[in-house]
């Protein structure tokens, strides 16, 4: 916090640096402070603070933190479509196509765009199992030998 109202103010001219030490900060695990930092990070593609954290985590793959802070993007975000589709993608991540569908359906309902939503939905059904009998199905035929 300190750091910040020291250096705010040249967040204007340099606001990749906001990026680049978020997630340096996250990549240390410091969750909080990488929130902190990625706040001042200004950006035009509607991500919010709690979903960079998110996709910070997810890098690093640390998926129980990533699913917590795109948890708190959505409660902060709730008209948005955007923590969900990346809830989605966690969940496929982690192979839970069910939680997957369940964000999906959420995201839609949110007016997510189709062709974001239709890529989602394909590597759902690329990730479903085989429906035809699985090795577990199988018999072996009897036989005699004389």
């Amino acid at each position: 916090e300190i750091f910040i109202e020291r250096w705010g103010s040249l967040k204007a001219r340099t606001s990749a640096d906001w990026f680049s030490l978020a997630r340096r900060a996250a990549h240390f695990q410091s969750w909080e402070s990488a929130y902190t930092y990625i706040k001042q990070y200004q950006t035009d593609t509607g991500a919010s603070p709690e979903e960079y954290v998110g996709i910070f985590a997810a890098e690093m793959h640390r998926f129980p933190q990533a699913e917590q802070w795109f948890m708190k993007a959505a409660e902060a975000h709730p008209h948005s479509h955007g923590p969900r589709i990346l809830l989605a993608d966690l969940a496929l991540a982690t192979g839970n196509p069910d939680q997957a569908r369940a964000y999906l359906a959420e995201a839609r309902r949110l007016d997510a765009p189709a062709e974001e939503l239709e890529k989602r939905f394909a590597a759902l059904e690329e990730a479903a199992p085989p429906t035809g009998p699985g090795p577990d199905d199988f018999e072996p035929v009897r036989t005699y030998i004389q």
